[in-house]
């Protein structure tokens, strides 16, 4: 159960962007408390983004960090890949464990026709510690009413 979950922004100068962030969940064993810190750059059609995400569980700090960039070739279409690593408080199904995390993901929407339709795609990688590795595929379509 999320017991709470905020992000704010603040753009500290032209075209810089830092988010910070906080979450807890409560789960049957323990509450995790989860931070967020984004350092976020446009710059012509690109973004570039640093973040640092930080969780307690069981009096234990961990850390992940990711590194996204992203490409606009039009006002509302864009290419965008993440690469994510460290450590993270985890629900595993028999609890919450702290575990180490890799993810890589390329993620985008193409519009068909600006406003309408758009066609929405990813293609992701999540390694979570030895407990699985899951590769996924991810097509849509996109329709505003």
């Amino acid at each position: 159960e999320t017991l709470f979950d905020g992000v704010l922004q603040y753009e500290i100068a032209r075209a810089w962007l830092v988010h910070g962030g906080a979450r807890t969940t409560r789960y049957d064993d323990v509450r995790v408390n989860q931070g967020l810190l984004m350092l976020e750059h446009y710059f012509g059609n690109f973004s570039a983004l640093v973040a640092w995400r930080p969780s307690r569980a069981f009096s234990v700090t961990a850390h992940s960090y990711e590194l996204r960039g992203a490409y606009y070739y039009t006002d509302t279409s864009s290419v965008v890949f993440s690469f994510a690593d460290g450590e993270e408080a985890t629900n595993v199904g028999t609890g919450v464990v702290i575990a180490d995390v890799r993810s890589y993901a390329l993620i985008g929407k193409h519009d068909l026709e600006p406003g309408r339709w758009a066609l929405r795609y990813a293609l992701s990688y999540v390694k979570q510690g030895d407990f699985y590795n899951r590769r996924g595929l991810t097509l849509g379509v996109e329709y505003n009413f």
